[in-house]
């Protein structure tokens, strides 16, 4: 079995972050929609003098999406992807940039029967398989993550 991470590289010197969230994002349900059409609280941290990646890495602070250029959001929009919410960045650094949130609950629509879950750990990309039984329903499988 082969797994793949979307991962931004952390060697570019370049990320958005925030200081402090609004409230309307920490305390928002996970699975609905982001009430507002644009995003004017993330900006750019940028070290060296490189061209912005097409996916930006947001720091610590998990905020349920990624950064994505908008053409990188056009391209995905061609897909059938559940309950995506793009975003629009209104910041003077980070221009041509939406945030796409991931507001779908899909561990209803997996069959945890025919499902093999396992446990890693992931210590700077050397993962190792921790011996831990996962069992094979969304409950145990939601309790081990």
């Amino acid at each position: 079995m082969k797994i793949y991470n979307l991962i931004p590289r952390l060697d570019n010197d370049c990320h958005a972050m925030v200081d402090i969230p609004p409230i309307n994002l920490t305390k928002r349900n996970k699975y609905s929609n982001y009430p507002y059409d644009t995003i004017d609280w993330l900006r750019l941290y940028k070290k060296k003098n490189k061209p912005l990646p097409d996916v930006l890495y947001e720091g610590t602070l998990s905020l349920d999406g990624i950064i994505l250029k908008e053409n990188f959001c056009d391209f995905l929009k061609e897909y059938n992807l559940k309950e995506i919410q793009f975003v629009k960045i209104i910041d003077k650094q980070i221009v041509g940039y939406n945030f796409m949130f991931f507001n779908s609950d899909l561990t209803h629509y997996i069959d945890y029967e025919k499902s093999n879950f396992i446990l890693v750990e992931d210590m700077l990309g050397d993962i190792t398989e921790l011996d831990t039984i996962v069992p094979a329903n969304r409950e145990g499988v939601i309790q081990a993550y």
